[in-house]
């Protein structure tokens, strides 16, 4: 796991065309100047890993907070990371480096002109910055201090005559006494980038290839780690390979873990696509890749891809269309760079996964343990393929449990306080249903209800002479995907109203998935059902996917019951549910997987159900 410490958020001195942050820095809850190293600090105490200064800009934050940080990671790990655009270095930060053996990365896309994505201000001022940068690293190998280069790929510095000026000078890097250069694919999250920037998969391809034969021919000490890592993954020694080669889960990103200035742990900065650095989700998760798995190619998907062990979908910050299910747009160069690194490996008589007709097999190993919620590398994968080992599951898909709902909530903010509402209101509507049955509004109710508050309810239902069921759930499930503490039972009520009998009825399990199946939308209206007969549905009561959480008004008005709510001394819970259920919602289900969007928190399922219901709704009062 790599530990990526943001003291200011996205905060940064350039304003580079493509960054991948973007969004995130013009939300200025993302670059507030107040934080606390002692907060860092006890975050990283927590993980026990050596941790990386990130940024925007790392070195935005003073020195003496830097060595704050650098004393406390040279004490604990003996060494220390950063992570910089390099215009900032100076000899003081040199013999801050050298004090605390700090290892520095620096972002730098080339020399002169091959540099201008990444403006410093305006296009004199952005020459100049390069320029110094250059400098800077220069001044870094003549102090000892031999930095890694981060390379990002684009139109400025891989076409023609500039990528011959980008050989040159990597080149020129490798007599400084460089040794690794990471290139990276551009990022793509605007329409200008696209257009300016991006290169055509024929060009990409041509670059990539271009660049591995000037690494075999031409380079003796310097290597671009992307080539090896391709090549590790083929032959399945990935142990040491990069995070985008992981199943990285969007929700928890495992291979990077963030800590904010606050101390609040957070993803990979390439998630935060709508600007929200939401906080990591509790548990890990493989929905994209069970759906790349199921999913045809023609759909986004990886199904039948050989090399699909291997790559698994690549990034989701590249997915096709910015939506992390599917597969990178760049698939067609990720194709092309494994097909060609096969067989440089098969000339050289190297064994490989496909030479060895083994990648099917670790597939099918991957899927079982990801529909278990875990994550096995490929060598550990191809371990159990020798073995002979059966998977540790079905790899029918109907017997997998889909309604797996797991959250990843918007800010340490939302999370403090909607955590003590839910089972606030779960009491409430509860007590409210109940009264409504009583009153003989309603026949029977299923509903969710925490723990904690369990006597109350049934001590009202006693005093309305009517009688529940109640059927502890599986708390450890729950626990998972719904991150609240106050655990739920599930309880069902019925009473006929002709005969004044209680009648004890277990009613069907909700789900989410079922409905959203469903669910049709026209530009006018909203519909549940086949579109011929459908009903017309309020856009409130398609809220009922809060039913997760115990919070369902569906089958009544809304209205009503809230006045319900208020007449039984629930006026606070009354305004917090009004609030939930007339929010914003957005419901998307693509390839399999669902995803509910809401003012305070994200949930994520997969089913594979879903897969031809490839459907959006914006949802708001």
């Amino acid at each position: 796991m790599s530990v990526e410490v943001r003291p200011l958020g996205a905060k940064c001195n350039l304003s580079c065309s493509y960054c991948y942050q973007d969004k995130e820095r013009r939300n200025r809850s993302n670059n507030s100047n107040k934080y606390s190293i002692t907060k860092i600090i006890n975050s990283i105490e927590v993980l026990d890993e050596p941790f990386t200064l990130f940024g925007g800009e790392a070195l935005l934050t003073p020195k003496a907070d830097l060595e704050k940080l650098w004393k406390f990671g040279f004490e604990k790990f003996g060494s220390n990371r950063i992570q910089t655009n390099g215009l900032l270095i100076d000899l003081e930060c040199i013999e801050l480096f050298h004090k605390y053996n700090v290892h520095v990365g620096v972002s730098i896309d080339g020399p002169e002109q091959l540099n201008d994505a990444r403006q410093f201000r305006d296009e004199k001022n952005t020459l100049n910055a390069t320029r110094k940068i250059i400098e800077n690293i220069k001044l870094l190998c003549q102090h000892n201090i031999v930095p890694s280069i981060i390379v990002t790929l684009h139109r400025l510095n891989g076409v023609d005559s500039a990528l011959e000026n980008l050989k040159t000078w990597i080149t020129q890097l490798e007599k400084l006494g460089i040794k690794n250069v990471r290139l990276h694919i551009l990022e793509v999250d605007n329409e200008q980038v696209r257009k300016e920037l991006c290169l055509s998969s024929s060009e990409n391809i041509a670059l990539f290839k271009s660049l591995m034969e000037f690494e075999e021919n031409s380079l003796k000490t310097l290597s671009f780690d992307l080539f090896n890592e391709i090549r590790a993954l083929l032959v399945g020694q990935d142990k040491d390979v990069s995070c985008v080669w992981h199943a990285c889960d969007s929700y928890s990103t495992q291979a990077v873990q963030g800590i904010d200035g606050n101390g609040q742990f957070s993803n990979c900065g390439r998630t935060s696509k709508d600007g929200i650095n939401y906080i990591k989700a509790e548990t890990e998760g493989f929905e994209r890749y069970l759906s790349l798995a199921v999913t045809e190619q023609s759909d986004g998907g990886c199904k039948g891809c050989e090399f699909f062990f291997a790559c698994k979908g690549q990034c989701p910050g590249t997915a096709m269309g910015n939506d992390f299910r599917k597969r990178s747009e760049y698939c067609s160069v990720w194709k092309e760079l494994f097909n060609t690194s096969e067989n440089y490996l098969n000339k050289r008589k190297v064994n490989t996964i496909l030479s060895e007709n083994k990648g099917d097999s670790i597939t099918v190993q991957m899927v079982e343990y990801w529909k278990a919620g875990k994550n096995i590398p490929i060598y550990f994968a191809k371990y159990l393929v020798d073995k002979n080992a059966d998977p540790i599951g079905s790899s029918d898909l109907d017997k997998y449990s889909s309604l797996i709902w797991r959250v990843s909530w918007k800010g340490q903010k939302e999370m403090s306080i909607w955590k003590q509402r839910f089972p606030l209101m779960s009491k409430a509507c509860c007590i409210a249903k109940c009264s409504l049955i009583a009153k003989g509004y309603i026949k029977h109710l299923s509903a969710l209800v925490s723990i904690q508050y369990l006597d109350e309810v049934i001590s009202f239902c006693n005093s309305q002479n009517i009688t529940l069921k109640t059927k502890e759930l599986n708390l450890n499930h729950y626990r998972q995907q719904l991150e609240i503490e106050d655990l739920f039972v599930e309880i069902t009520v019925e009473k006929d109203r002709e005969a004044d009998k209680v009648q004890q009825v277990e009613l069907d399990s909700f789900s989410a998935v079922e409905l959203v199946s469903k669910i049709v939308k026209d530009n006018s209206a909203i519909y549940i059902g086949d579109l011929k007969t459908a009903t017309i549905v309020e856009k409130a009561h398609l809220n009922v996917f809060w039913k997760e959480f115990g919070i369902c008004t569906a089958g009544i008005e809304l209205d009503f019951f809230l006045r319900e709510l208020s007449g039984l001394g629930f006026e606070s819970e009354a305004v917090f549910i009004k609030e939930l259920l007339t929010g914003r919602l957005i419901v998307s289900s693509v390839n399999n997987v669902l995803e509910i969007n809401s003012q305070m928190l994200r949930m994520l399922t997969f089913d594979h159900r879903l897969v031809d219901c490839n459907l959006k709704f914006n949802f708001t009062s």
